[in-house]
């Protein structure tokens, strides 16, 4: 989970954040609707993948993420 952990530490400009699967990505102190669409960016560049606009709305927590890219054959 280290390489989508440098994801979310460059996409919220926070070097301290640490990721669990509970993570409520809407409580990080720097989200909003930018860094949602970057965040996504990023993760689709980092994988190779594509996130539907669903897929996207379904994203609560890190973990509901990490079933996205596992769902696609990711491993974060």
């Amino acid at each position: 989970m280290k390489k989508l952990e440098k994801i979310f530490q460059e996409v919220f400009q926070d070097v301290n954040i640490n990721l669990v699967e509970d993570l409520v990505i809407r409580d990080l102190d720097t989200w909003d609707s930018f860094n949602q669409i970057n965040l996504v960016l990023a993760v689709e560049e980092a994988y190779g993948v594509v996130i539907t606009p669903g897929e996207v709305e379904s994203i609560m927590t890190v973990g509901d993420l990490l079933d996205i890219l596992a769902s696609k054959g990711c491993t974060a």
